[in-house]
């Protein structure tokens, strides 16, 4: 997000304080005169999101208190909050069924009413990640000044960086073939950029539309980069436990 700021000529600076420190984060928010703020800050714990079932405190004093004291200093501030978060919220259940008809050029399901928008919340409890998540996205649906991005599996161009979700996958001993939605990141950040400063609110799920299994994204990593991939090793069949998608509001 530095560098899109940068190429785009605009005054910024990253924060040098703990958002759960609402003095600090005033004081910040004060001296800098900012009148945007982007967070993509929070705990999603390494190597994996099991890392917050063991250090559940730490989790909820990131993606809890403090996202929601850096909402309500920029809410006493009247400065503009673009929060990245997560669609890692949602499972598939009988009004959003695992198996949707899609159109088969764009992958995007034909009845949208079976998919989920915006205005639903969080109904995915199966990791303490995904509660601390929904709970502040709930939470922050009342304050006036905060626009929420629900990104999924987020990809960039680098398959060496050990947060791609590629990358992730692709070095996994076992994968969950589950259709999710994707968040290609260098395709959709300078959107973000344009939603904080044109000051636009409320909820957007962040993704490319349609979705992807993981066995067909690791298909065509096998096509385009590594033909010597093991995928019978690598692939097995999923339950619909499993995380799933937001599609793109059409």
């Amino acid at each position: 997000m530095g560098d899109i700021l940068e190429k785009r000529g605009l005054k910024w600076e990253y924060a040098v304080c703990r958002m759960e420190d609402r003095e600090n984060v005033l004081a910040c928010l004060k001296s800098s005169g900012a009148t945007h703020v982007i967070c993509a800050a929070g705990v999603t714990g390494r190597p994996n999101v099991d890392w917050c079932e063991d250090n559940q405190v730490a989790t909820i004093r990131s993606n809890v208190i403090g996202v929601l004291t850096l909402a309500d200093c920029c809410e006493l501030l009247n400065v503009h909050l673009l929060n990245f978060a997560t669609g890692c919220i949602f499972h598939y259940d009988e009004d959003h069924p695992l198996n949707v008809e899609r159109d088969p050029n764009t992958l995007v399901a034909r009845d949208l009413d079976k998919t989920f928008m915006e205005v639903e919340k969080a109904n995915f409890r199966g990791s303490f990640y995904s509660r601390t998540k929904g709970y502040c996205e709930d939470m922050l649906r009342s304050y006036r000044c905060v626009c929420t991005l629900r990104l999924r599996m987020p990809i960039d161009s680098d398959l060496s960086n050990p947060r791609n979700f590629i990358h992730k996958i692709a070095n996994y001993n076992k994968i969950v073939n589950i259709p999710n939605s994707m968040t290609v990141l260098d395709e959709l950040l300078p959107f973000a950029v344009e939603l904080s400063l044109r000051k636009r609110l409320g909820i957007y799920n962040f993704c490319n539309p349609g979705a992807i299994s993981h066995n067909q994204v690791m298909e065509l990593y096998k096509m385009y980069i590594d033909p010597e991939k093991n995928l019978e090793q690598l692939q097995r069949r999923g339950t619909s436990e499993s995380h799933c998608r937001t599609e793109k509001q059409q």
